[in-house]
């Protein structure tokens, strides 16, 4: 799961986002005991503050400038920024783009198989189901959104778009003549454009 922000001050709403979903996921409250966090403002909002006491969520800060007690949490970060940046420059999407890019490649890694978790996926250890991967296709690629009530005998059939992600339902693309960012679940993919 990814959430990405605006602003550092969201994080409470990114967290409070992320216990929503995993309670979709499990059926159940989850339980959060501790975060480690680094000193950063962004974890001294009031707001923050509140959610973690409501929450009783204990809170371990490491010491300042010390990037090292954190170090899985920023290597992690690091791999999945590098990774957004090179499908967004694989792509040719321009950069303004670049959450989705970094929400696709977070999907795409929660789908593959890691080593420190016995060769299993990441989605399989939440959900105890395999993933589907049929419906993944290359970020960026050239797509057709099916129209299902075309305007006339002679009215186009679809209409092209560039894909920005995928969802459990369907695709989140975007339409290079509008600049609009639609949702869709009948696309027709070209992955060999982009």
């Amino acid at each position: 799961m990814c959430y990405t922000m605006s602003d550092k001050t969201q994080v409470d709403s990114g967290l409070r986002m992320y216990i929503k979903d995993l309670r979709d996921i499990l059926g159940k409250e989850p339980k959060i005991i501790s975060l480690r966090i680094d000193n950063g403002t962004e974890y001294k909002t009031d707001s923050f503050k509140t959610l973690l006491n409501e929450l009783k969520i204990s809170v371990e800060c490491a010491e300042p400038n010390t990037p090292t007690h954190s170090g899985t949490a920023e290597w992690f970060n690091r791999d999945i920024q590098e990774k957004g940046r090179a499908i967004l420059f694989d792509s040719g999407i321009p950069e303004v783009f670049w959450d989705y890019a970094v929400g696709f490649a977070v999907h795409v890694y929660n789908r593959t198989l890691h080593k420190s978790i016995a060769f299993d996926t990441p989605f399989t250890k939440l959900r105890n189901q395999e993933p589907d991967l049929k419906y993944i296709k290359r970020f960026g690629c050239l797509a057709f959104i099916h129209n299902a009530h075309p305007k006339g005998k002679w009215g186009p059939r679809a209409r092209r778009a560039f894909l920005l992600g995928c969802t459990n339902t369907g695709y989140i693309l975007l339409s290079p003549e509008t600049g609009t960012i639609t949702r869709a679940k009948h696309v027709t993919f070209i992955e060999s454009k982009v």
